[in-house]
């Protein structure tokens, strides 16, 4: 995981797998920036298997980013990621921002 500054905006540019399993240093890495900005970016990309711990921890950072007027952002979602959104009954946060 790579985290850059993009146009005040932080961008977390994930990579392998987002599961319980590794989701640990991408929650240290919400909590580490949300002090700084309100509006976050996922570049999925990379990302080759997302489980529901990913889902739960988008819904966290969506919470955040509403509670300070900025917005929640997903970069290059697949196909198969979008499906995993709506399994999990979350695919409003893909349509509320979508690159």
């Amino acid at each position: 995981m790579t985290i850059i500054e993009q146009s005040g905006a932080a961008v977390l540019v994930l990579s392998g797998t987002c599961t319980h399993a590794t989701i640990e240093p991408i929650r240290q890495a919400l909590t580490s920036i949300a002090t700084s900005y309100s509006t976050i970016r996922f570049d999925l990309a990379k990302v080759s298997v997302m489980d529901s711990s990913f889902i739960g921890l988008c819904l966290l950072a969506y919470s955040h980013c509403f509670k300070q007027a900025g917005e929640l952002v997903f970069l290059n979602v697949s196909s198969e990621q979008r499906r995993i959104f709506t399994w999990h009954c979350a695919e409003f946060l893909l349509t509320h921002k979508d690159f």
